[in-house]
């Protein structure tokens, strides 16, 4: 989240956690979106 993000849900909104950029991240990403992809190509088959 960005400041202006935390700016936006107010001061209420006390709990975040900091994270560093990892390029992990990303490689976690396009593996969840391509099981995904092939999960409903799965499903779509099965019909």
């Amino acid at each position: 989240m960005t400041q202006s993000d935390l700016d936006i849900l107010g001061q209420e909104f006390r709990r975040y956690f900091p994270v560093n950029d990892d390029p992990c991240f990303i490689d976690l990403v396009a593996a969840i979106d391509e099981a995904d992809k092939a999960l409903a190509a799965e499903e779509r088959e099965e019909q």
